[in-house]
């Protein structure tokens, strides 16, 4: 059912309109977006478009055309009668069209508001800076959206911009500190956690570099209590013994028998990552219990627990019974060697609250290797060493997983050892940028 907008002004508003009235009926444009409801008739000249400033206002436009690179704002946007009184539910929004709801004699005014989304922020600052070591766009295979029963991949991504740089990824979003890590090909932005804000001075900043302070565990945690079969390098799993592929897929060689494999890729399977690890447990009981995020502000984004076998990985018998006998049996993963892809190829690898087959309770997650490869040391440096969500490889040892280094480089562990946990959140793309730089003493703020 199409929704109708309830125009609400205020005084001052309806002043506006009313002084305005006679400049609307003889300076009015032909608006080529506009369409009329069936069996609704108005002059379609009767429109006037009011375009925000930098400064907040708004002033009216003679253009014909609505601006492709700003946000129509249906709030304050509607019809007047001749004696300037507004019309309520008077126009709609569809396609990218204002619609007229209205048979009244009327005049029309259209607000539009700068952009000042995450995307276009950044997009902004990667054209204004041009310095790729600050921030550059990424062009390669990304997979940022899940529906229950598949996962989206663009080959080549569009909207997906890497922040390296400490000068302009500072963000207070809900109370916290954030890194940006990237934009999402959706239009979100992936923020790694960073702490609480510090006041000085009035305001707040964000400590470029805070130790354990930018983790939300005092006391370090492990990956997995227990690293002693390759499925502990998930972020979820369900079956510690057997072939290869129920460790790591979850699902046995029979009922996989009349699909299409491809790297585990399930179509029927549902008994697949029914087991928390101990990062996941810690993560999603911190945003249950203790953070004050709205979930409605925040993106369906996944996180990738990339299981796929590296080409060069000594084991690779999916449908064997698995034992460690010597170095034969060493399983590489996909990032056994850091790799800057940011396509995740396994839907039972694509962890979203969506997902059926990679199901998380929460809009939270982690950081990849990838990303961590993509972003400048400084960014993910925080002094510790925190984990990633990423597994590198399984030998007689145990189950080892990627973290970050305490310089913010490349590091890896086995997965029952402890470490910091920083989560990941994607802001959505209605989240609005509204004053800051991005430095450490003047973030962007988000909301």
């Amino acid at each position: 059912m199409k929704k109708t907008l309830i125009v609400t002004l205020t005084l001052v508003e309806a002043l506006f309109i009313f002084l305005a009235y006679n400049s609307y009926k003889s300076n009015n444009v032909v608006l080529d977006d506009v369409k009329l409801k069936e069996d609704v008739k108005v002059d379609k000249k009767a429109f006037a478009l009011m375009i925000q400033q930098s400064d907040g206002t708004y002033e009216e436009s003679e253009s014909n055309t609505f601006p492709t690179d700003m946000v129509f704002n249906k709030t304050k946007s509607g019809c007047i009668d001749e004696k300037g009184n507004p019309i309520a539910n008077s126009l709609d929004y569809e396609d990218s069209k204002v619609v007229v709801t209205t048979n009244r004699t009327s005049y029309c005014y259209l607000y539009f508001d700068l952009d000042n989304s995450g995307l276009a922020k950044l997009s902004s600052l990667a054209t204004t800076l041009n310095d790729t070591s600050k921030i550059s766009k990424y062009t390669g295979p990304v997979t940022d959206e899940c529906s229950a029963s598949s996962c989206t991949t663009v080959q080549q991504a569009q909207n997906v911009y890497i922040v390296k740089s400490n000068d302009i990824n500072n963000v207070i979003f809900e109370g916290y500190c954030w890194k940006i890590i990237r934009t999402t090909e959706t239009g979100g932005m992936k923020l790694l956690y960073n702490g609480v804000p510090t006041t000085v001075d009035d305001h707040q900043e964000c400590v470029a570099e805070n130790g354990e302070n930018a983790s939300i565990v005092q006391t370090i945690v492990a990956f997995n209590d227990i690293s002693d079969s390759p499925a502990y390098v998930g972020y979820m799993y369900n079956k510690t013994s057997g072939t290869l592929r129920e460790m790591l897929y979850g699902v046995t060689q029979e009922e996989v028998a009349n699909e299409t494999y491809g790297a585990g890729v399930y179509t029927e399977a549902t008994n697949v990552n029914l087991l928390d690890s101990t990062l996941k447990s810690t993560i999603e009981s911190w945003f249950r219990d203790t953070s004050n995020i709205h979930e409605e502000k925040l993106e369906d984004a996944v996180f990738c627990n990339d299981r796929r076998l590296d080409a060069n990985s000594p084991y690779n018998a999916l449908d064997e019974t698995y034992e460690y006998i010597d170095t034969n049996q060493y399983i590489y993963f996909y990032n056994y060697n850091p790799t800057n892809t940011l396509e995740c190829a396994n839907q039972t690898d694509s962890f979203s609250k969506s997902n059926l087959k990679a199901q998380i309770n929460y809009k939270v997650g982690f950081m990849t290797e990838a990303e961590r490869n993509l972003i400048d040391k400084s960014s993910a440096k925080s002094g510790q060493r925190y984990w990633l969500g990423t597994p590198r490889y399984y030998i007689k040892t145990g189950a080892i997983v990627r973290s970050v280094g305490t310089d913010g480089g490349s590091n890896y562990v086995n997965a029952n050892n402890p470490r910091y946990v920083r989560p990941v959140v994607s802001a959505s793309s209605s989240v609005q940028i509204l004053s800051g730089d991005g430095s450490t003493a003047s973030p962007f703020i988000a909301n």
